[in-house]
């Protein structure tokens, strides 16, 4: 038996006036309206829009056949149906246009918020349907229905775009840090990664003399070095030694003699080129392709991506933009010890002033005599120390010489854009 359009029918048989609705059944076999469909509900099984068809309460799990398909309650009001299309089995008004009932039937004008609707709002005598309070929530905020992608409200803020890979994410790409609307979730990522030289090690040129003392007046025969060694600090050393009848003296011309290194060496953390953003993309599945989901708009300088494996390629659709390979950190680079240096290039060892002296007592004490690079005659009996001390000319331009393992750039992805 081919179903009844009960409420059309008896409207028609009874000619009341608290029937006066105006809207269009469809059969249960012909699938209903398109969209996310009516909701399949406790009243039992799937038919048109997701409402199982009846003719007795005794079919349905609520109990209640109403307008030939389960409904979740009596549905008794006067204008109430619940057969309309996307709301198969959920008892709503069937007063058209978004008016509610009044007192005689459906209202066709209004003048208050009361005279519409749920989920409507009166504008210029006619109740218009509010549009949906967040369009990538997933939810139908309107009581259309329709959710998102699939509610026309939402048309001027929401598109379907193809969904990403497995493991992928969409998103927008921006430089400057600031993301757009609904695209709130951002990640930052760069390229270029900059190693920093190594820091902390500290060098010093250092200087040679020997003073030569001779028990002869003409600097022959045979001689008793005294060495020097240390950095042009101006500072005096002294050297002891058994006290001995020296008669002449000279001192060889200083000169560098090598370089020593100091300090714990450390590596800045590095810089990058670019410091950009993905923007996640807020989305629901609410499109009418399995294989779309819903997104916000986004203006024609902002292009929609797809973040990727570093590995993998670009996928369809997203080719013709930017597609480089991004890393959202690094590991720190070390460094070696700081065990060597090269002396400087630019500077000169020399005498301090007033040195070198032979001195007649222990520990650079007494009286003593001046030596320079010629041989020079001692006038004291005997000597028993020697004071020296190194200056130079020039600056001591000296480098530290260590090794430098460099960062290494990590959590690599791919962004392709359209």
């Amino acid at each position: 038996m081919t179903r009844l359009h009960f409420l059309a029918t008896t409207c028609v048989l009874f000619a009341s006036a608290a029937c006066s609705v105006d809207r269009q059944y469809a059969d249960p076999g012909q699938g209903g309206a398109t969209g996310t469909g009516g909701q399949t509900t406790s009243a039992g099984g799937t038919g048109q829009g997701g409402a199982q068809p009846c003719m007795d309460g005794s079919e349905c799990g609520t109990g209640f056949c109403v307008n030939g398909v389960c409904c979740d309650t009596a549905c008794t009001g006067a204008c109430e149906a619940c057969d309309l299309p996307n709301l198969m089995g959920t008892c709503s008004s069937a007063c058209a246009d978004g008016f509610a009932c009044g007192a005689t039937g459906c209202k066709t004008s209004c003048s208050m918020p009361e005279d519409c609707q749920p989920n409507f709002e009166c504008n210029a005598s006619q109740c218009e349907r509010i549009p949906e309070s967040d369009c990538l929530d997933g939810v139908d905020n309107n009581g259309d229905g329709l959710t998102d992608c699939a509610d026309p409200t939402c048309e001027p803020v929401v598109e379907c775009v193809p969904a990403a890979p497995a493991a992928g994410e969409l998103g927008v790409h921006v430089t400057d840090g600031v993301c757009p609307t609904d695209y709130d979730t951002p990640e930052l990522f760069h390229t270029g990664l900059q190693p920093q030289a190594c820091t902390g090690c500290a060098c010093a040129t250092q200087c040679s003399a020997t003073v030569q003392l001779y028990q002869s007046t003409d600097c022959s025969g045979s001689v008793t070095p005294i060495n020097f060694n240390g950095p042009p600090d101006l500072a005096q050393q002294c050297k002891n030694f058994a006290t001995t009848p020296f008669k002449a003296g000279r001192l060889t011309p200083p000169q560098i003699s090598g370089c020593l290194a100091s300090g714990t060496a450390a590596q800045p953390d590095p810089t990058w080129t670019t410091d950009d953003t993905f923007c996640g993309a807020k989305s629901s599945a609410t499109c009418a392709s399995a294989g779309d989901v819903c997104v916000a708009k986004r203006l024609p300088a902002e292009p929609l991506c797809a973040r990727v494996d570093a590995s993998a390629s670009c996928p369809a659709g997203f080719t013709t933009g930017t597609d480089g390979i991004f890393y959202s950190d690094f590991i720190p680079g070390s460094c070696g010890a700081c065990s060597s240096c090269n002396p400087a290039t630019s500077m000169s060892c020399k005498a301090l002033l007033f040195t070198p002296q032979a001195l007649d007592g222990a520990n650079c004490t007494g009286g003593g005599s001046l030596l320079d690079t010629s041989c020079g005659t001692l006038n004291r009996p005997s000597y028993t120390s020697v004071t020296f001390g190194f200056d130079k000319t020039g600056a001591d331009n000296c480098s530290s010489n260590v090794t430098s393992n460099p960062p290494t750039a990590t959590g690599s992805t791919r962004i392709c854009c359209q």
